[in-house]
């Protein structure tokens, strides 16, 4: 379908929706309050600065790479992602992501550069996690010549990850540590307090997130900005996101807010609303809204109403683990407030397991998860797999004429996908789209020719589902054992 008018993509129904999160959050509050109630320093200290580089490898490999075993570029075509084998799929992902992680982060408190978990780790964790948001969701599409084709991801996370390091040692640098920790030798004692660092990368994030390609304005996609030839689109992004990061913050002092309460709980709960809504909720219920309404609607239910209740609904769950908490350790109500606890629960334990479940287990049990809702196009909330008979197929055109006797007229057929009509009312024409599953009725499978695909590794990647055929320009569309 063409950029303009878009496509029907397949939702979560907002039910199922509704249950995965609240599951998520429980899992995540029982979490918090055994760990709290068990070792609370070492929540602090330890967990807090390692789960800054597990987040960072959760957006490389889920993001960035999307390899080894995930979409769109792991070997996910010989069904390992399918029905109970998500659960294998979910555990080797999350085990290796967390090997990794575990890995880098000892290096760097033991080898080199020799940043103690804490503070130090945990103050350059929190600039290796911003910067990482930063890169993936702007800065990325810049450089395009530095980065290699989707063709090498396993090249393509390294590079990135290394690129993403790098930057975050440079702003590190300009950190200098207050209170205690002023003192510790891993204070690089730079020119600006960590403390205003920490919340101007906060606000900066707030805004790169809502000018993403998949969150809140979508890349301005709609708009009379999308038509800007590369790269001045990317740049005015980058440009208008530090602008508004820096000018918010600013206002933000200006008016007496307490700047932890504005980052730890504010700036925290807009991030976490921008990323819940199209990552838990997919742009519900602005999911038949095309951009540029969708973008000027999700920013005010992300960025304004989801705050408030993010921000009360942490407060009251977390008003037990707080207690816990400071009964441990009285410090903590100095060093460590309920603003801090809020950050705490909502990046590093909701975040890494909505993130886990979206992308190595691929939504277990719920359906799988595919492609995000682009700028143009409409989420319907049901199942599009199309039931179809093969009645003809056009070798030249690489279209499949079918019949479907349950779709009654025209009108139901721009419910199911990318289809399009033919001249009979019974019959369509679809063509063979990267992530479409046809089921078939009467067949236990059919050869159909796609002129596009140009090997058999393409059709593996490309086409879900789909194995390939002795022939390769042609691949068989075998029955989903779930459905059939």
């Amino acid at each position: 379908m063409s950029k303009k008018t878009g496509a029907t993509m397949e939702i979560l129904p907002i039910g199922d929706q509704i249950v995965r999160f609240l599951v998520i959050l429980v899992i995540a509050w029982i979490l918090s309050y055994s760990t709290m109630s068990a070792n609370p320093k070492w929540a602090v200290e330890t967990y807090v600065p390692w789960s800054f580089w597990l987040l960072h490898y959760l957006i490389m490999f889920g993001i960035v790479g999307g390899w080894p075993l995930t979409a769109p570029f792991g070997d996910y075509g010989k069904a390992y992602w399918r029905g109970h084998r998500r659960i294998l799929l979910g555990l080797t992902m999350t085990g290796l992501v967390i090997g990794i992680s575990t890995a880098l982060s000892a290096f760097f408190a033991n080898v080199y550069p020799g940043y103690p978990l804490f503070p130090g780790g945990a103050w350059f964790g929190i600039c290796l996690f911003y910067i990482s948001l930063w890169w993936v969701f702007n800065i990325q599409t810049l450089p395009r010549p530095l980065i290699p084709s989707h063709s090498s991801p396993p090249v393509n996370i390294a590079i990135n990850s290394l690129i993403i390091i790098l930057l975050s040692v440079m702003i590190f640098q300009i950190m200098d540590f207050e209170g205690p920790a002023h003192d510790d030798p891993s204070n690089p004692h730079g020119p600006i307090l960590a403390g205003y660092v920490f919340g101007q990368l906060v606000s900066i994030t707030v805004w790169v997130q809502c000018f993403a390609s998949n969150m809140v304005f979508q890349g301005f996609s709609g708009s009379p900005l999308e038509n800007l030839p590369y790269p001045f689109l990317p740049i005015l992004l980058l440009v208008m996101s530090l602008g508004l990061g820096v000018a918010t913050y600013q206002l933000v002092i200006a008016a007496g807010v307490d700047q932890a309460f504005y980052a730890e709980a504010v700036g925290t709960s807009q991030i976490c609303g921008s990323l819940f809504h199209t990552v838990a909720f997919d742009f519900w219920p602005y999911h038949k809204i095309r951009q540029p309404l969708r973008g000027l609607y999700s920013f005010v239910l992300s960025q304004v109403i989801f705050p408030f209740f993010w921000i009360w609904l942490c407060r009251t769950m977390l008003a037990p683990i707080y207690d816990l908490m400071v009964a441990a350790d009285p410090l903590y109500s100095e060093e460590f407030t309920e603003h801090t606890l809020i950050h705490w629960f909502s990046l590093h334990v909701v975040t890494p397991l909505l993130l886990i479940h979206q992308f190595f287990f691929m939504r277990w049990p719920f359906r799988p998860a595919g492609p995000m809702l682009g700028p143009m196009d409409v989420g319907i909330a049901r199942p599009m797999n199309v039931r179809v008979v093969i009645q003809d197929r056009d070798h030249d055109s690489g279209l499949v004429k079918v019949a479907d006797p349950e779709l009654e007229s025209k009108e139901t057929r721009l419910e199911d996908g990318p289809l399009t009509d033919s001249d009979e009312e019974r019959e369509i024409c679809f063509p063979l789209g990267p992530m479409d599953t046809v089921i078939l009725h009467h067949h236990d499978e059919a050869a159909l020719a796609d002129p596009e695909l140009k090997s058999k590794e393409a059709a593996r990647f490309e086409d879900g589902t789909r194995g390939d055929s002795d022939d390769e320009s042609e691949i068989c569309f075998l029955p989903d054992e779930a459905e059939c």
